[in-house]
């Protein structure tokens, strides 16, 4: 997940030959229950961010720039 992450700007997901979703890698792919219909394995950092009450991320780079946006916008 994390390496199509890296490397796509879009993904369609595709469940039964039917096209199920198709957008951005981060919109796509942080929707956990869209991957699962999709036959596929979500991130493992959605749950982490979740709990941490952080916006869905889907890779460490998105974690990063979540975590670096909200610090600078408290000081």
């Amino acid at each position: 997940m994390e390496l199509a992450a890296q490397v796509a700007d879009r993904v369609i997901v595709l469940c039964a030959g039917q096209i199920i979703a198709d957008g951005t890698t981060e919109e796509v792919l942080s929707n956990k229950e869209l991957v699962e219909a999709g036959g596929l394995t979500p991130s493992a950092l959605l749950p982490v961010c979740e709990q941490a009450g952080l916006p869905p991320c889907i890779t460490v780079e998105g974690v990063k720039r979540y975590v670096r946006k909200t610090a600078m916008g408290r000081h």
